[in-house]
Parts: structure tokens; sequence; C-alpha cells
């Protein structure tokens, strides 16, 4: 692209944040169902409250099953947010329980971040642990600059954004990973740092809730109940946030790279 777009950074934030808050109704109706998440933690004995307290947790597979089942509902729950966002899809209805194709490949573009974001880190590991596997310390220095250039990486890759707002409302063949690297050039430290600030609120409630867990205890049924509704409630408007930011950043990307990409008229 000839002209850099330049995101208005706190604009963006703001106007992500008060989204969610302004459209509470369709958030809740395209949650609502996905709250049946309860039940399996009801069952399974709640495993979603190893976050709050892992001292008093077993962990294992059922920790896993729930970490992966609130995944796939936060996708869901994206996906759905984000459509209604940018395609003004209504959601008249409370039984918004749906996981299909759309949803697989916004799971798969998930997955393909992560490599691409994390394969550097795991790359790191492997190096550390042969070297003290060979009876070398590895220099203070090396990590350090190994590390430094992780979060580079990191944010870096917050450039590559766009695709999953893409992928939610059906274009990804016009916005793939390399289009969006080129549509956001300029902008990594913006992009990056704005969804810092959208998880912010949700990092200070999960601390809360935390600290509050802790002093109560954990040996009450019903307690346990309520704070396992509270971190799915949460796990959720977590969700909602980054939707809302994506979608924000999509909107206005697309607005300026479509404008500046028509051909001139003679």
């Amino acid at each position: 692209m000839e002209n850099k777009i330049n995101l208005p950074f706190f604009e963006t934030v703001r106007r992500s944040f008060i989204y969610v808050f302004l459209h509470g109704q369709t958030a809740f109706r395209i949650c609502a169902a996905w709250s049946v998440l309860l039940v399996f933690e009801m069952a399974a004995g709640f495993p979603v409250l190893c976050s709050l307290n892992a001292d008093t947790c077993s962990g294992g597979l059922l920790q896993n099953l729930s970490v992966v089942l609130l995944s796939l509902a936060g996708i869901s729950v994206i996906t759905a947010f984000c459509r209604g966002i940018i395609l003004h899809q209504e959601y008249p209805g409370y039984w918004n329980l749906h996981f299909g194709r759309r949803e697989l490949r916004y799971l798969f573009c998930s997955l393909l971040y992560g490599l691409i974001v994390f394969l550097p880190a795991f790359c790191l590991g492997i190096l550390t642990a042969a070297a003290e596997y060979n009876g070398r310390a590895v220099p203070a220095g090396i990590s350090l600059l190994f590390l430094c250039a992780i979060t580079v990486l990191v944010i870096l890759s917050a450039r590559f954004y766009l695709v999953f707002p893409a992928v939610a409302v059906d274009n990804q063949q016009e916005i793939t990973f390399r289009k969006s690297w080129e549509i956001t050039k300029g902008n990594a430290n913006k992009i990056f740092w704005g969804q810092v600030l959208m998880m912010l609120p949700v990092f200070i409630v999960l601390l809360l809730l935390s600290v509050t867990y802790r002093a109560l205890g954990s040996d009450n049924y019903m307690l346990k109940l309520c704070f396992s509704a509270l971190m799915i409630a949460v796990s959720f408007v977590d969700t909602l946030l980054k939707a809302s930011y994506f979608s924000h950043l999509y909107q206005y990307f697309m607005y300026f790279y479509r404008r500046d990409s028509k051909p001139e008229k003679a």
C-alpha cells in the first residue's frame, strides 16, 4: 500500500469498550446458551476454579477439558459478536449455540497464529533444555536477548489481528495473514497495546476473584457454583471485548484500505 493507515489509538479503544456495554442485550443473547458449560463444571467438580486456586485443584484431564470447552465457546461468541458489529446481524433469540465451519476456520487461524508467535519460544525452551542436559548453563545475557526477541515478535504479530474478524465475516480470502500484515503497517504497537488495555479490566476482576475465593475458602458447594458461574461470565466478557476490538480494527483499516485501493477516476 502506498498510503500508510494511521490507527487512532485511544478512540479505537474507547469505542470498543463502549460498544460492548451499549449492546449488552445482544451480547447476552449470544452468550446465554453457552451457560450450559456450568452443567459440565458441576458434573466435573468445577475444574474452571483451578485458575483461582491451584492449591486445591487436582488439575489433569478435566481441567484441560474445561479449558478446551470454554475456548470453543469463546470462538462461537467472538464470531457471532463480530458479525453483529460488522454485518449488523441480529440475534433475536437466546439459543445461539452454534459451532460450524466458520468457527472451525477461526480455530484453525488461531492455531496458526499461535504457531507463528510461540514457535520461537518453543525453540528457546528446546535449546535451554539441551544446554542444561549437557551440563552447560545458559548465559543470562543470551536468555534476556531471546526474551526481548520474543516480546518484539509478540508485538509485531498484532498486525495479524485483522485475519480473525475477516474469518468471522467470511472475508478470509481477501484478508489473509499476508494482507493483514500489509494493511496494518506501522501500527503494531498501537494494536498490541490497545489489546492489552482491553484485557486489563478482566485481568483486574480475575485477580479480585482469586483473592476473594482464597479468602473465603473452597469447601462450600454453593460457593464453588457461584464462583464457577462468575468465571464463565468473566471469560465471556473478555471474549466480547476482544470481539469488539477486533471488529473496530477491521472496520477502520478496511474502510481506508478499500478507499485507497479504488482506481482514481480519469
